[in-house]
């Protein structure tokens, strides 16, 4: 009878202990789906690039972003720095993930850089994006920052440092809040 009741608590500790672990691992964003989301997303926007669709171009990004004065700016960067096919994009793992509370609800946010070589050109893109928001549909991960350099320009000294401390495109004269 002992024998009989120790398998029985052995099994039912494994048993927690395996929900337990699903538990705590099915609340984690999954960073791989969200890269492989994220590079079909950017394919669409360079090929708006590429197209010269402004408007459609627009659509991948965040009211955040989308809202500032200066966003006009940071497209004509973009639209006047990109050249070429689309050749490569690759994902730089692990992202750096971050979740905001407001009343009511969380906001699951993501930021990393991706490679990206295309027939004219090498570049790098950093990229700071909603994962989760009841604001946009389901894996839209519309986008609140995004710098693009070219690989000459991250040579030369130019990086990504300036990305989180506000949202919008990049461009050369982006100005920066003032930090106290």
């Amino acid at each position: 009878m002992k024998l009989y009741l120790k398998r029985i608590i052995c099994g039912a500790v494994a048993l927690i202990t395996s929900f337990s672990l699903f538990a705590c691992s099915s609340n984690q964003p999954d960073e791989k789906k969200i890269a492989m989301d994220m590079e079909t997303i950017l394919t669409l926007l360079f090929d708006s690039v590429k197209n010269g669709e402004k408007e459609i171009f627009k659509t991948y990004f965040a009211d955040d972003a989308l809202s500032l004065s200066d966003f006009e700016e940071g497209c004509d960067y973009v639209f006047s720095q990109y050249r070429g096919d689309l050749l490569e994009i690759d994902c730089h793992l692990p992202m750096g993930m971050i979740t905001h509370f407001v009343p009511g609800e969380r906001i699951h946010c993501a930021f990393t850089t991706f490679d990206i070589i295309t027939s004219e050109n090498e570049y790098v893109v950093f990229i700071d994006f909603y994962t989760q928001y009841s604001k946009y549909p389901e894996g839209s991960n519309k986008i609140k920052g995004f710098k693009l350099l070219t690989k000459q320009m991250i040579d030369d000294g130019e990086g990504f440092t300036d990305c989180s401390l506000r949202n919008g495109i990049y461009y050369p004269d982006w100005p920066l809040p003032e930090v106290n």
